[in-house]
């Protein structure tokens, strides 16, 4: 799946420049295949503060759980994309 390609390379970006492009590539896939997803733009934010802050490990695992989870609900019906 090409989300799933995408947020493994996002994920594993070894510098804040790298994380902003595919992160701004992600939002857009996710927007084209869904318009109606919403972004959580002042988390994100936060985020992007405390990856700079070098707690890059603890934003990473946070994203991986929350995206694996919805995956998760996505794979038995719960949610839709």
């Amino acid at each position: 799946m090409a989300i799933d390609r995408r947020f493994n390379t996002m994920i594993t970006s070894s510098s804040f420049e790298e994380l902003t492009h595919h992160l701004r590539q992600m939002i857009q896939l996710l927007k084209a295949k869904n318009p109606d997803i919403a972004v959580n733009y002042a988390q994100l934010g936060n985020d992007l503060y405390w990856f700079l802050r070098n707690k890059e490990e603890k934003v990473r695992l946070d994203w991986a759980k929350a995206f694996y989870s919805r995956q998760e609900s996505i794979e038995k019906g719960e949610d839709e994309l």
